[in-house]
Parts: structure tokens; C-alpha cells; sequence
């Protein structure tokens, strides 16, 4: 693996501020740092295909179905999203040979699979975990370890709210998915609003603002984001742009564009914490990716398509499940109302496409 250092094509980038101004978060500058695709972490050429082999022990949860053949199944399943993005260039093989063991060692195997109970062990408390192998500086390995308990848990409670079975296999399904992203170098993203069908919006989005004409379908959160996936099983625009900008395909580089701009009250205050998502005006459901905007009301998107898009600008819909949710309330921005804008692309990436200043207006519509 390798610190990437790629340029970004911007001049201007710089005075863009950092997360959460930047659509996606990046692993970069040390074990913890989030940096922008530019300066983040991704696996060389040489290191693909990552090669996995599943944990053979007795922790496989007691769950109805869950076989040890339903449960490679599903890795394999879970590991072909991200390879299957047209995209991105992606390898990934699950061995054929299970590694006999508890958990987890310090070694130069990529595992996955059940690890040890987490009430024996203090420091495992998650639904799953993936944990990277360094050798000094470089990143050389990554192991992804389920909670046992965790699952057979879950499944308890689904059967008490009366779900059904296959709510239990998104899940673990998406925690496949999500933790397989960390190993490729993706952070976790904040969560991010979305649509459902408007004839059926949840309570807790009933007050989110209004949509745009001719928006009626569901767009999920990313699976990368802290956001349950709501029975969505897979990745979105977020998650395929951002892994993406790591291991791009041939041509995707050249074929996409950045932007970056600024939200605005009326009396010229910034606007920061408010979503800014790009949707594709030649699709049904193309949703691409979002932003929020940070303190001073500035975003960054990168990985868009050249050519008309949307931009819609609208209030975080559950503000409890945002890290920054103090700053949210503070600020004025869940009272803002919803503003669409078209705007034109260009298709030269030497130059980051700066957009007028966005003013939105406080007060939400009936």
C-alpha cells in the first residue's frame, strides 16, 4: 500500500476546508487521519487481488440458516459489490482454505470471519471490526472480525419485533460490505440524508423539507456512513465515487470533474451543516453524491459527471445521528428551506469548477 499523492486538479482546492466540507472521508497521514482523495491511503496494483481466507472455528452464531456454506456465501457476495463497480478496479478472491483460528493473528493472512465472544473479551463490544496489519508506516494486511454475540443478539430481537428473517441477513450482509470498504481505505462517512417514496416517509422525516419535482424514489445512506441502510443491500453513488477516486478504471479520472462553492443565508452568514447533493437530471433515481457544508458554509464534491446536474441543498433530516449535532442546532441550519439549482459541469478538470455563492433562506415550507 501507498500513501497516494496524486493532485488533486485544483488550484483552488485549498481553501476548501476540511471534512466536513469533502463528500468522502479517506484514510491517510497516520493510522487515524481522514484526508482527501489525494492524500490517502489505497493498496498498490501489485498488492490486488486482496486474498482473504474465513476463520474456521465454533463461534459461527446459532442462527437458523446461518451454515458455515451460507455464510462464505455471503462474504463472497458482500466482497462482489465492490468489485463489481464499473468504475473502480477492484480484486478480491475468498480462498478456497479456512485458517483454523480463535480470531485474528499479527500475521500476513487476510481473514474474515467469527472471532471470540465479546463477553470474553473486553475490547471487542461491536456488530464487526476491521482492523489493519501495519509494518512501520506501511499498511500490509487487514482482518475483519464479527461480534458472535452481537449476532445472536440481533436475531433475538428481530424475531421479538416480529421482522423478517431476511432484515437479519441485510445486516449482516451491509457490515460485510462496510467493513470490506475500510480495508480498501475508505473512513467512515457522516450520515447522510436521504429519500424515501413519499408516499411512505418515516415519521422521524416527515418535517425534513420538501422534494424537488420528480423525486419520488428512495435513495439510502451511504454504506460506509454510521446510517442503517433501511433494507437497501449494497453500495450507493457515495460509496462507488469515492472507492473510485482510489482505484479508478480506465478513463474515470478523465471523464469526471470536481465542484466547489459555498452555502449562504440571505444576510450573507455562512450556512454550515447543510446537505448539498448532486442528482443526475438524466436519470429516474440518479442520485450522486452529497456534502455537507462546513462552518463556513464552503463543500467540495468530487468524482462528478460533467454536464447538467442538480444540486439540492435541504436540512439534515435526523440531526441525532450526526456527530456534529450541537454545531447543527446552533447554527440555524435545520431551519432552512430546500433550494434546487441546475447547473452546467464543465468538462475541463484542470480547474476546480467554483459555483456561485447558494443562498438559502430560514423557515421550513408548509
Amino acid at each position: 500500500m501507498r500513501n497516494g499523492r496524486r493532485l488533486l486538479h485544483a488550484a483552488g482546492v485549498a481553501i476548501l476546508l476540511a471534512a466536513p466540507a469533502v463528500a468522502y472521508h479517506f484514510f491517510g497521514g497516520g493510522r487515524l487521519g481522514v484526508v482527501p482523495s489525494s492524500e490517502a491511503y489505497r493498496w498498490e496494483p501489485e498488492d490486488l487481488p486482496l486474498r482473504f481466507q474465513i476463520l474456521e472455528n465454533e463461534h459461527l452464531p446459532s442462527v437458523p440458516g446461518l451454515t458455515a456454506t451460507a455464510w462464505r456465501e455471503l462474504i463472497e457476495r458482500a466482497f462482489a459489490h465492490w468489485t463489481a463497480i464499473p468504475t473502480a478496479r477492484i480484486a478480491i478472491v475468498v480462498d478456497d482454505e479456512m485458517l483454523v483460528a480463535d480470531r485474528a493473528a499479527d500475521d500476513q493472512i487476510n481473514t474474515v470471519g467469527f472471532g471470540v465472544a465479546a463477553e470474553d473479551e473486553d475490547d471487542f463490544e461491536f456488530a464487526a471490526t476491521a482492523r489493519w496489519r501495519w509494518d512501520g508506516g506501511d499498511w500490509v494486511g487487514c482482518d475483519i472480525e464479527f461480534n458472535p454475540s452481537y449476532y445472536v443478539d440481533l436475531y433475538e430481537t428481530y424475531r421479538e419485533q416480529e421482522l423478517p428473517d431476511v432484515a437479519f441477513w441485510i445486516s449482516l450482509e451491509n457490515t460485510m460490505i462496510h467493513e470490506m470498504g475500510h480495508c480498501l481505505g475508505l473512513a467512515h462517512s457522516t450520515l447522510n440524508a436521504m429519500w424515501p417514496r413519499a408516499a411512505a416517509r418515516p415519521d422521524w422525516v416527515r418535517d425534513a423539507g420538501t422534494f424537488p419535482d420528480g423525486v419520488g424514489v428512495f435513495a439510502p445512506h451511504p454504506n460506509m456512513s454510521y446510517g442503517n441502510n433501511f433494507g437497501f443491500v449494497g453500495l450507493t453513488s457515495d460509496d462507488e465515487i469515492a472507492v473510485s477516486l482510489l482505484y479508478p478504471a480506465p478513463g474515470f479520472l478523465e471523464s469526471r470533474n470536481s465542484l466547489g462553492g459555498r452555502v449562504v443565508f440571505e444576510n450573507g452568514d455562512p450556512a454550515p451543516f447543510v446537505y448539498v447533493q448532486a442528482a443526475d437530471s438524466t436519470a429516474t433515481a440518479g442520485f450522486g453524491p452529497g456534502t455537507f457544508t462546513d462552518q463556513s458554509g464552503q463543500f467540495l464534491l468530487e468524482g462528478i459527471r460533467p454536464g447538467p446536474l442538480m444540486l439540492w441543498v435541504h436540512p439534515v433530516a435526523i440531526p441525532g445521528a450526526h456527530t456534529f449535532r450541537e454545531a447543527v442546532q446552533e447554527s440555524g441550519s435545520l431551519e432552512i428551506l430546500d433550494r434546487w439549482r441546475w447547473i452546467q459541469v464543465p468538462a475541463d478538470r484542470e480547474q476546480l469548477a467554483i459555483l456561485p455563492e447558494i443562498t438559502v433562506s430560514k423557515g421550513r415550507l408548509p
